[in-house]
């Protein structure tokens, strides 16, 4: 089985979208990094979703991407880790499906509705059974050790 594709996407004010193309943009630019493209960009009405990127806010989505050419992996990290900096600067809220370095106390600052998702969720699901070890880790939950073979 191959591994994934390593990419990243995060949303953002749908009007702060081209300020972070130019900050991302001027990055490579300075450091050269060798990085892939597509920079895929696509725009989404605003929703009332308690933890959906686009709560309350017409958003604009930036995803990157590094593809593993010849089927091998190539260095993410550094890429990843400024392209989150930057929006993490503009107020950028990560896509629950794809990974991501934010925190639960982050993701509180991020989204309104955080302590009345996190309630239903624990109400909903209070042994963690829909939990995958990156939830666990944004709910600041104690990592399970069980599996399904």
């Amino acid at each position: 089985m191959k591994p994934p594709l390593p990419f990243v996407l995060l949303s953002l004010r749908e009007k702060t979208g081209v300020v972070v193309l130019f900050e991302l943009k001027e990055w490579l630019e300075r450091t050269r990094l060798p990085a892939h493209l597509p920079v895929e960009v696509r725009f989404v009405k605003g929703d009332n979703n308690y933890l959906s990127p686009c709560y309350q806010q017409d958003s604009c989505y930036i995803n990157i991407i590094m593809y593993r050419p010849f089927n091998k992996l190539v260095s993410h990290e550094t890429y990843w880790t400024a392209y989150q900096n930057i929006m993490a600067k503009h107020g950028g809220r990560p896509h629950w499906a794809k990974d991501h370095k934010y925190s639960g106390a982050e993701f509180q600052s991020l989204y309104p509705k955080w302590k009345e998702f996190c309630q239903a969720r624990e109400t909903l699901d209070p042994n963690g059974m829909f939990l995958n070890s990156n939830l666990e880790r944004v709910f600041g939950m104690k990592p399970s050790n069980s599996y399904i073979a």
